[in-house]
C-alpha cells in the first residue's frame, strides 16, 4: 500500500469517527497537502481540519469541496478577522440541532432525526442517557488501548472494555475496564450501571477530571 493510499485510509477513518462522509476525490486533495508537508503530524492536523469543518454549520454529514477549501484556509493560514462562514453570535434552534448516534450495522456514527415534539413521550427521558452512554462507549472502543490486537500478536498493554455484568460473574477481572452511568439507586449509596446490571462503588478515593 502506497503512502497516498495509507493517508486516504486515515482520512476516511478520521472523518467517520466524527460521523462525516467524504469522497475519495476529496480525500486525495487532503492527502496531497499532507504529502507536500511531510513534517506535519497527520492525525493531529486531520483532527484540526475536521473540527474546523464542524464549525461550518453543516446541513448534512456529506463533505463538499467548499468545506475542504475553507478548512484548509483556516488551518493553514489562520486569520484574526471573521470569515464569511463565521458570525459573532449564533442562535441555534433546539429542534434543529443534529443528533448523532452510533449505528451498529454500519459501524459508524450517523445523523438521526430528532423528535420534534415539545413534550415527547416519557421514554425519551431515559433514552437521552442511553444515547449518551452509547456515544461514549463506542468512541472509547476506537481508542488504541482498547483496539483488539492484530491476529497472532499478544499485547499485554491492551485493555478490554467490558459490560458491568462481567464483574458480577466469576470471570477474571485483570486488565479490564467498565463504563457506565453513576446513579444513586438507594439513599447514600452510589452504583455504576449500564444495560446489563449495576455494581456498588466506593467514591472515597475517586478522582475527578473536571476542570473548573
Amino acid at each position: 500500500m502506497s503512502d497516498a493510499d495509507k493517508l486516504i485510509k486515515l482520512i476516511h477513518r478520521t472523518f467517520n469517527i466524527y460521523g462525516l462522509s467524504i469522497t475519495r476525490k476529496l480525500s486525495t486533495i487532503i492527502s496531497k497537502h499532507l504529502l507536500n508537508n511531510p513534517k506535519t503530524n497527520a492525525e493531529e492536523w486531520l483532527t484540526k481540519i475536521v473540527e474546523q469543518i464542524l464549525t461550518q454549520n453543516l446541513n448534512t454529514p456529506h463533505i463538499t469541496l467548499d468545506h475542504i477549501k475553507i478548512a484548509l484556509q483556516e488551518t493553514v493560514k489562520p486569520e484574526s478577522h471573521l470569515q464569511n462562514t463565521e458570525t459573532v453570535f449564533n442562535v441555534i434552534n433546539a429542534f434543529k440541532v443534529p443528533k448523532i448516534v452510533y449505528d451498529l450495522n454500519k459501524k459508524k456514527y450517523v445523523m438521526k432525526e430528532k423528535c420534534q415534539e415539545l413534550f415527547p413521550d416519557a421514554k425519551f427521558k431515559s433514552q437521552v442517557f442511553k444515547d449518551r452512554l452509547d456515544l461514549l462507549w463506542y468512541r472509547t472502543l476506537k481508542h488504541a488501548i482498547f483496539a483488539p490486537s492484530k491476529f497472532g500478536k499478544v499485547d499485554e498493554k491492551k485493555l478490554e472494555l467490558v459490560p458491568i455484568e462481567y464483574l458480577l460473574s466469576e470471570s477474571k477481572t485483570n486488565n479490564v475496564c467498565v463504563m457506565g452511568l453513576l446513579a444513586q439507586l438507594t439513599e447514600g449509596m452510589y452504583y455504576l450501571e449500564d444495560y446489563g446490571g449495576a455494581v456498588k462503588v466506593n467514591l472515597k478515593n475517586a478522582i475527578s477530571f473536571c476542570h473548573k
